[in-house]
């Protein structure tokens, strides 16, 4: 339902860095688009491709700035419910970040008096940390929720911020957090309903009270057997039964599953569960080459999108795209998956809602476009491959090894001159990849052209770019890019001290078996363990945040190593002390140390160039 509301005090804050703030237009009007005016800091110059970044409990958007006069406009476009609004203000290559003094810029869409869009920012602290990159404190956020629950105590029934709350403190004071987390969950136990008592549950985890976390479990399981807890772990229980090997997944076998399903609590989420079977389901068909089972599957899977990430994946990995200069395989199949992807992409654009926006969708077009083009150059189709890597090539969150693409495909097509202006152009802006480089240097020599210019930029480039990352990480990490050393146990019960790595390069990747992101970057990260296994470079896997008894989540992870036949080198922090003495907010994080024992580069999320990285500090 829309809702038109006045602008007051009660309603809104101006979030300012300095002379930076937002504000809106005109009165906020929930549930429509909503224009903001960005007025950045006196004399501060915004390049044109600037945009709002902004997050929500929807996730996040993105909206470009347009100038009007002096000061930048830009739309919000979010639902009525929604009681608060964050953002940053950014390119994608992230020249120019107006972060709010890394506290983010707010806006509260609602009457704050009860508390709720306040808690809602609170709630919110821990995306937004890792979205962008803020290094927001628990101390401070734990201060922030302790202040908002002295004027509004109800607060403290808001469960889902409560926990949060409680999350924050059990990092900074763990035995404060304990005794909190125990008393709100016997609270909670005396309510008697399914859902106080799986909040209970997870107060006890927080507290590291497993027995009486799985006392509860039992108790929840017996008095409701088709209850909330027992759907997750019936969902859980069949996921790993299909996640085996040598398990034979097929159409009745997903019917029987939503039949069975059927007689648990319904909920929004449950399409998101029949797709994710489906899912698995269209991945064995592909691996089959079935392609009529292909589609059918397809059409039952309610949420296109999640069949195209499939599609693009595959047709990657069956073309080869990692090694390209590979003949791949099947490519006339890969290219079907390809070209099967946009046909959902178009789709998908034709039919955004109205919260949606085109430019949301930039980096997945980036990677659609980016398969295709890389199978038509394996299909010796020059042309088209140039022209699709074309259509990505403006876009400014390239790596190089979408731009060695494209030179790859230009060679082909346009010749040595045509590469040597497109090189040197993004060579006199900032550093190449070696790779690149290269190129560059091969054509100068074959066409007699002195070399010392681009070999003069390439190094005070690599300079500059050394110097920025190292100043960002001096001020992240506080002054000291010393790393702090640690003793762990490894899957195999060894133990591993870091400080007996000096004098090689050691990469510490903070990853869980419950992350996503996590499970989709191993696949490249066992490469990379491939690749170096010879070289003074050692790799470490630090399972985080399991929530689980230290015997239980060793299992949960030799399960899962051994299911997916990686050979890595896993460490368990079971109270999530390493990651807080490396200050890992979101995962994966990937951070590399080099032979001294430094902290050189860091990364929230899969970092596609670290091989490049290595290869450099080996």
């Amino acid at each position: 339902m829309k809702k038109t509301l006045l602008l007051s005090i009660l309603f809104s804050v101006y979030s300012f860095a300095q002379n930076a703030k937002i504000y809106p237009k005109n009165k906020i009007i929930l549930g429509e688009e909503n224009t903001f005016i960005y007025e950045p800091k006196k004399g501060t110059v915004v390049p044109e491709d600037v945009y709002a970044d902004y997050i929500s409990k929807i996730g996040e958007r993105k909206s470009p700035l347009k100038k009007v006069n002096s000061k930048y406009e830009f739309t919000v476009k979010l639902p009525d419910s929604i009681r608060t609004v964050m953002m940053i203000f950014k390119n994608n290559n992230e020249s120019f970040v107006d972060k709010n003094n890394k506290n983010a810029f707010y806006y509260y869409l609602k009457n704050t008096k009860d508390g709720k869009a306040i808690a809602d920012r609170l709630s919110l602290m821990e995306f937004a940390n890792y979205a962008f990159k803020l290094n927001y404190s628990d101390a401070k956020l734990t201060s922030e929720f302790e202040n908002l629950y002295k004027t509004n105590p109800q607060l403290k029934n808001y469960s889902d911020t409560h926990f949060r709350y409680l999350i924050a403190l059990n990092k900074i004071n763990p035995e404060k957090g304990k005794i909190l987390s125990e008393k709100y969950a016997k609270e909670l136990e005396n309510k008697g309903d399914e859902n106080s008592l799986i909040n209970a549950m997870f107060y006890c985890r927080n507290a590291n009270n497993f027995d009486k976390a799985e006392q509860l479990s039992k108790t929840i399981l017996e008095k409701y057997p088709n209850g909330e807890l027992a759907k997750g772990n019936f969902t859980r229980s069949f996921f790993e039964k299909i996640g085996k090997p040598d398990f034979q997944l097929d159409e009745s076998v997903v019917n029987q599953f939503i039949t069975d399903f059927n007689k648990f609590p319904k909920d929004l989420y449950d399409q998101y569960t029949f797709n994710d079977i489906r899912k698995k389901l269209l991945q064995k068909e592909i691996d089959e080459r079935n392609w009529g089972k292909i589609e059918k599957t397809e059409k039952d899977i309610s949420e296109k999108w999640f069949a195209a990430a499939v599609y693009n994946e595959n047709s990657w990995k069956i073309a080869d795209g990692d090694n390209i200069n590979s003949e791949g395989k099947d490519l006339d199949f890969a290219e079907k998956l390809a070209k099967k992807v946009f046909e959902i992409y178009y789709i998908k654009m034709k039919n955004l809602d109205k919260y949606d926006e085109k430019s949301n969708y930039d980096q997945s077009f980036m990677y659609y476009t980016d398969a295709l083009a890389m199978i038509y150059y394996k299909q010796k189709k020059y042309q088209e491959a140039f022209d699709e890597q074309s259509k990505l090539i403006h876009f400014d969150f390239l790596d190089d090894s979408n731009r060695e693409r494209y030179v790859l495909y230009a060679e082909k097509v346009k010749g040595n001159d045509f590469v040597k202006n497109y090189i040197y152009n993004i060579l006199k802006e900032k550093s190449i990849s070696n790779n690149l480089f290269d190129t560059l240097l091969a054509i100068y020599k074959s066409q007699n052209i002195p070399t010392s210019e681009i070999e003069k930029l390439q190094a005070d480039n690599k300079k500059i770019a050394t110097k920025k990352a190292r100043q960002e990480l001096y001020k992240f990490y506080g002054g000291n890019l010393k790393a702090k050393d640690f003793t762990l146990k490894n899957l195999e019960g060894k133990t591993v001290k870091l400080s007996d790595y000096k004098g090689k390069i050691v990469i510490l990747d903070f990853w869980g078996t419950w992350c996503g992101p996590c499970r989709a970057s191993l696949p490249h990260m066992q490469e990379l363990v491939n690749q170096y296994k010879e070289k003074d470079v050692e790799f470490f896997f630090v399972d985080v945040r399991e929530n689980k008894k230290p015997d239980e989540t060793k299992k949960t992870v030799a399960k899962f190593i051994s299911d997916n036949k990686y050979t890595l080198n896993v460490l368990f922090d079971f109270d999530d002390e390493v990651a807080k003495s490396f200050k890992v907010q979101g995962v994966p994080c990937e951070i590399m140390i080099d032979k001294e024992g430094n902290i050189i580069s860091r990364s929230e999320g899969y970092d596609s160039n670290l091989g490049a990285l290595i290869a450099e500090n080996l």
